[in-house]
């Protein structure tokens, strides 16, 4: 990513950058999506990122979370259903779907981002 700081814009571009055939009811929602990637990153890490000035160690994450929930979108992830009866069986789910990968993908990159940003430690005095 970016070696300086970016703006919430900047991260809906590159995000959109990321994906393929995007439908416009889609990318026009990408700053919203990246705000709401930002503010899920500010209350996972207790941060205070703005909409401007996101340092790169915020960057990727703020990019994944943010492909991720347009992908979820256009995909309508979560609409599995499968069923069956004696030997037949239909199985027709988006965990099947390579959108469905790429949001596990790039939620499994975010988690781990986020896993190395860390949080500050904070101490406290037990009683007892």
């Amino acid at each position: 990513m970016s070696d300086s700081d970016i703006t919430t814009g900047s991260v809906a571009s590159t995000a959109l950058l990321l994906l393929d055939s995007v439908p416009d009811a889609v990318s026009g929602a990408m700053a919203t999506y990246a705000e709401m990637a930002r503010n899920k990153i500010n209350a996972i890490l207790g941060t205070s990122l703005s909409t401007s000035g996101i340092s790169p160690t915020y960057q990727t994450p703020m990019i994944d979370l943010t492909a991720a929930f347009a992908l979820g979108k256009m995909a309508n992830v979560g609409v599995d259903y499968n069923w069956s009866l004696g030997e037949f069986s239909v199985s027709k789910g988006a965990s099947s779907s390579p959108e469905f990968q790429q949001v596990k993908f790039l939620m499994d990159d975010f988690n781990m981002c986020m896993k190395g940003i860390g949080r500050g430690a904070s101490w406290c005095k037990s009683n007892g």
